[in-house]
Parts: structure tokens; C-alpha cells; sequence
């Protein structure tokens, strides 16, 4: 969901110190909607807990479009990395309502043989 991307974390503080990477910390207002400040619920993966998106979801757009609606076409551009530690990967994905396939009715029974002539 595009929407848990941005809001500033309850205490007001997303991110903190990544080690090596060094500190990466967004102070923001309390249920404000700060770009990149939105973090991983409680209940996710130990790993992601807590941690802000931006760390694992470094670039990503969303896109949403009406109902009927059969393509779409994007066009993007990859600049150079000021720090060399980005690639240029792009995962694509989707979704959408689910939609039930009837499944097909079985065909009738094959008719009895004519009856036998006298």
C-alpha cells in the first residue's frame, strides 16, 4: 500500500543509525505526512520491524488507474549514483480485484442410440 510510504512514525523519529551506512534519521510531527517517513508495522518480519521503507524500498513509484483500463505505458530514466551503491533493478508488479472464472458446466449426457428398426 503506496499510502504507509509517508506518514511520520508515532514517536517522531524514522530511522536511526544503519552502521557503516551511517545515520539516516527523519524528526517529524506525529501523524503528519512526511516523504520517506512511514516504517514497517510491529507485526512484519524481525528484520523490517520498525525499520522505515525507504531502507529496502529505496525508489519506487505507484501507479493506479480506473477500472477498464487494459495498458499503460511507462517510460523511465536511470541517472548516475552519486555514491555507487545503487543499481539500476526495477521490480514491476501488480494487483488487482480478484476475479471469479465460472467454471464451465459439464456437457449433457451423449443421447440414448436410435431404437433398433424391426
Amino acid at each position: 500500500d503506496c499510502a504507509l510510504y509517508d506518514p511520520c512514525p508515532a514517536d517522531g523519529q524514522s530511522g536511526g543509525d544503519r552502521g557503516s551506512t551511517g545515520i539516516d534519521l527523519i524528526s517529524c510531527s506525529p501523524g503528519t505526512t512526511v516523504a520517506t517517513a512511514g516504517e514497517y508495522p510491529a507485526n512484519a518480519e524481525a528484520t523490517l520491524a520498525g525499520n522505515p521503507y525507504r531502507w529496502t524500498m529505496t525508489k519506487f513509484i505507484c501507479i493506479s488507474y480506473p477500472a477498464g483500463i487494459d495498458s499503460i505505458t511507462l517510460r523511465y530514466k536511470v541517472s548516475e549514483s552519486n555514491d555507487g551503491r545503487f543499481g539500476r533493478n526495477f521490480l514491476i508488479g501488480g494487483s488487482g480485484a480478484q476475479q471469479c472464472i465460472p467454471v464451465p458446466s459439464p456437457p449433457p449426457p451423449p443421447l440414448p442410440p436410435p431404437p433398433a428398426p424391426p
